[in-house]
């Protein structure tokens, strides 16, 4: 998308799929861009009939892993200057180990919002409360994506859903497992774990050239030798920066960002590409 210049965080632009939903809200009510759906407004006299959207769900913790890593780095960086000034009696994100791949407050504000906006824009469709008969409302078995979805609910309907409706808007195995396809497929598995290891993909060499530059302004700023930093390092920084961590974000220039948003970009790419 595209950010103004007076957008709070200039590192936004770069997260990739973990913008958050607030980074254009922010944009509609700061840059005086319109809310209006040129399409409706085009079809006076038209009639709702139905309404179909494919939604992700809202803003996660980061993996169990992932905060394993975030948590470790800054229990380094603390001993650091840099640290000692930046990270001290701070928690780095606003993520416990427990929470790890689930919803975020501020995602199921998300999920909400949507919901209102879709209800605000469609009001005859909902004005019946839920049924199976005049709903339709699915989600993937992921336990954030059950989360989201019982946000939109409360939000459309003005209640919960109930133990059984819940059940029913969880799809079945079978159908879930169509979504995540490539976890069943070995040799995609085996490819995607030797182009990890291979030091002479196109995200390695990237890396070694690219991103070297990355690695020297981030040393120099936390006064550490570049040696001590591995690419590893950098990226769980910029995943904890990602995720929230506005102290780690300090570390990082746009210019920074945009090389590791193509990093991202090229390995996507290539273990996700056609072909892949």
């Amino acid at each position: 998308f595209i950010v103004g210049k007076n957008f709070k965080n200039a590192l936004m632009p770069y997260y990739g799929s973990k913008t958050p939903y607030e980074a254009f809200q922010w944009m509609i009510y700061n840059e005086n861009l319109p809310m209006e759906d040129t399409c409706l407004l085009s079809c006076p006299g038209r009639q709702d009939i139905l309404v179909w959207a494919a939604i992700r769900h809202g803003s996660r913790c980061p993996t169990l892993s992932s905060i394993q890593a975030m948590y470790q780095l800054a229990k380094i960086l603390r001993k650091t200057r840099w640290g000692e000034e930046h990270l001290k009696n701070k928690t780095v994100i606003n993520c416990q180990i427990e929470d790890s791949g689930l919803l975020t407050s501020e995602g199921e504000s998300e999920m909400k919002a949507i919901a209102w906006r879709m209800k605000g824009k469609h009001p005859k469709l909902f004005e019946k409360d839920y049924s199976r008969s005049h709903y339709n409302i699915q989600s993937s078995r992921r336990t954030r994506a059950r989360q989201s979805m019982m946000a939109f609910f409360k939000a459309i309907f003005n209640r919960h859903p109930t133990e059984q409706e819940e059940k029913e808007a969880s799809m079945f195995r079978g159908k879930d497992e169509v979504l995540y396809f490539h976890k069943k497929c070995r040799k995609y598995q085996r490819q995607k774990a030797a182009f990890r290891k291979s030091k002479n993909s196109p995200v390695a060499n990237f890396e070694d050239i690219k991103l070297r530059s990355v690695k020297e302004s981030i040393a120099r700023k936390l006064n550490v030798p570049i040696a001590n930093l591995t690419i590893k390092d950098i990226q769980t920084l910029w995943a904890a920066c990602k995720f929230g961590a506005q102290d780690l974000c300090s570390l990082f220039t746009p210019s920074d960002a945009e090389l590791l948003e193509f990093r991202d970009d090229l390995e996507s790419y290539y273990e996700k590409g056609y072909g892949s």
